[in-house]
């Protein structure tokens, strides 16, 4: 989904939900993971061939293994241009 804030700018959000089952693990704990992900990109159009995007994002691994749950945030800006 993409939300047109104005003429120029758009703000495109992701968001995603996931399990992943580790079944031949061996270990004394569970590695089963629920995942989920938060993206969000702000992109401004620049012109017909360049836009300029400010992005961030979160990633959840919970896992009732301690060794194997994590989270991680990410952020950044893309530079696009088209031929």
């Amino acid at each position: 989904v993409t939300f047109q804030l104005s003429q120029n700018v758009s703000l495109i959000p992701t968001f995603g939900v996931g399990q992943r089952d580790y079944y031949d693990f061996t270990g004394p704990v569970d590695r089963d993971e629920l995942t989920w992900r938060l993206l969000g990109k702000l992109r401004w159009k620049v012109d017909a061939m360049t836009s300029i995007s400010v992005v961030a994002g979160h990633d959840r691994f919970a896992s009732d293994n301690e060794d194997f749950d994590a989270e991680r945030t990410q952020g950044g800006v893309i530079v696009t241009v088209n031929r």
